[in-house]
C-alpha cells in the first residue's frame, strides 16, 4: 500500500496529469498529497482503480484502524463506548 505522493513519485506521474485522470484540480491533487484535505468517497475509488489498487481507499482513513480483517474492531473500540443508531431506543417508545 502506497499513499498518494509514493505513488506519483514511484510511476513518475505529475500531479497535473494524474489530476486529469481522476477528473479533479491539480490543486485537489497537491492538497491530498500535503494532507491538507481528504478525497470524497468517490474520488478516493477513482484513485484507487487508476492506481491500479496502490492507494487503496482505506489509505485515507486516519483512525488508525485495522481494515485487513473486517471481523476485527480498533483497539479503542469497546461495547461501553459504542453508540449504535440504527436501533431506536428502547426506552423513548412511550406508549
Amino acid at each position: 500500500m502506497s499513499t498518494l505522493l509514493t505513488y506519483l513519485a514511484e510511476a513518475g506521474i505529475r500531479q497535473d496529469d494524474f489530476a486529469a485522470s481522476v477528473g479533479v484540480t491539480q490543486a485537489t491533487i497537491s492538497k491530498l498529497v500535503r494532507g491538507v484535505a481528504r478525497p470524497s468517497l468517490d474520488l478516493a475509488f477513482a484513485i484507487a482503480r487508476v492506481t491500479g489498487g496502490r492507494v487503496p481507499v482505506q489509505s485515507w482513513d486516519s483512525s488508525g484502524a485495522d481494515h485487513s480483517d473486517p471481523c476485527r474492531t480498533s483497539p479503542s473500540s469497546n461495547q461501553e463506548n459504542s453508540h449504535d443508531l440504527s436501533q431506536p431506543d428502547a426506552s423513548s417508545d412511550a406508549a
